[in-house]
């Protein structure tokens, strides 16, 4: 149901619009509704109280157990926030929204990155790097494609940018498959170990730029391109089943009229209405700056606090980084694109993720380190990295055929 007295008009609400073009849709909007709006957004908010609260633990009680755990918790309703600001941009510019999220998307680990990078906490930050990689890979996509497949026969995602995302993925975890074979094998000396990886990481982000341009540039029509809806198994009923039944099977008989060989029907529900804003656009990226900047405080007070959780809560920094900080990084957006049957922005959203990991976060620490002169080589942990690769291959047999189940 809209919240809005007035309908927005459809045709003056186009989404490709630039930032200059956009309108204030209602002016009924008051400082009342947009806090409402932003704090009442998702029930995970009641979790912001942790934010204020991190900055005076973290001040007060110093690098403790405490403060990794008050601004562990402080980041979800601040990640949750966000995606609900990128929400209302993508409402009346959906290019600017999908920049700010391939733009944003990664940067609670970008944080982590910089600051285990300073502290010269190698280990970890290799760890909280490939576990970032596996939990979008086996838990926030596996769990997409499980919810969202319970209630339908298969769904169906744009193949040319799985298959194009897939592959990105498999050169990223061969160029770290190689120097770890090496060094374990013996066959690399200390020297060329450090030396390498910083060219192999200049062609890495080459390759992410290429992918980028390829995606939003060159071949974004194709990428694009909205895959085939499927109709839910299950169905409540209504009391407007008999009026909507009607009106399908005139859909299917115009159709069927007009082209005798059609074979595919769009479903569509007949309830479904545009979304309405509730914020003012400069409102959504201003509060879209507040929550990144709280973010970043909060992943800095968390990771600084890193050596207090291991040692007082007896937890290994192989699981904080491969477990714990991974998650900061997680969100539920995906498994809601899911369950909305939009596999293309769930692809999007966690192998995009992970190949933004792979090919730009990774090398970028390894030449930030060579700059810091921080010896970061792509010479990771055997066993990490044959999970990485093993879990790639999956992948790639996975969404092989374009389609999945659950």
């Amino acid at each position: 149901m809209s919240t809005h007295s007035t309908p927005r008009d459809p045709i003056n609400s186009s989404k490709d619009r630039g930032i200059d073009d956009w309108e204030f849709e209602d002016p009924s909007f008051t400082a009342a509704s947009v806090i409402r709006a932003t704090l009442f957004s998702s029930w995970v908010n009641l979790l912001l109280i942790c934010v204020p609260a991190g900055f005076a633990v973290n001040y007060t009680r110093g690098k403790s157990t405490e403060t990794f755990i008050i601004n562990f918790f402080a980041i979800i309703p601040l990640s949750k926030m966000s995606e609900f600001t990128l929400h209302e941009i993508e409402i009346r510019n959906e290019s600017l929204a999908s920049f700010l999220y391939v733009t944003l998307c990664n940067f609670v680990q970008l944080v982590c990155s910089i600051i285990l990078l300073k502290d010269n906490k190698i280990s970890i930050l290799q760890t909280t790097l490939i576990g970032g990689i596996l939990s979008n890979i086996l838990l926030v996509l596996g769990i997409s494609i499980i919810l969202g497949g319970y209630e339908r026969i298969q769904q169906n995602y744009n193949i040319v940018l799985a298959h194009t995302s897939a592959n990105l993925l498999s050169l990223a975890s061969t160029s770290l498959l190689i120097p770890t074979s090496a060094h374990l094998l013996s066959q690399i000396n200390v020297k060329n170990l450090v030396k390498q990886p910083r060219g192999a990481s200049v062609v890495l982000l080459i390759v992410y730029f290429a992918y980028a341009f390829f995606f939003y540039k060159s071949h974004a029509e194709l990428c694009s391109k909205p895959s085939p809806k499927a109709e839910k198994r299950i169905k409540r009923v209504y009391a407007r089943d008999t009026e909507r039944g009607i009106a399908q099977i005139a859909r299917m008989t115009a159709g069927s009229i007009g082209d005798p060989t059609t074979q595919v029907l769009r479903l569509e529900d007949p309830d479904a209405e545009p979304d309405d804003p509730k914020l003012y656009h400069y409102t959504a990226l201003a509060i879209l700056v507040v929550t990144t900047v709280l973010m970043g405080f909060c992943t800095q007070f968390a990771v600084d606090s890193i050596d207090s959780l291991s040692q007082k809560a007896n937890l290994s920094k192989t699981f904080i980084g491969l477990i714990l900080l991974p998650i900061l990084n997680n969100d539920i957006g995906p498994v809601e694109q899911a369950l909305a049957d939009k596999m293309d922005l769930t692809i999007q959203f966690t192998i995009g993720k992970c190949l933004q990991t792979a090919l730009f976060v990774l090398p970028f620490t390894v030449l930030l380190g060579w700059c810091m002169k921080v010896d970061m080589t792509l010479n990771f942990d055997g066993f990490e990295v044959v999970s990485l690769f093993a879990s790639i291959l999956l992948l790639n047999y996975l969404i092989y055929e374009g389609k999945s189940t659950w």
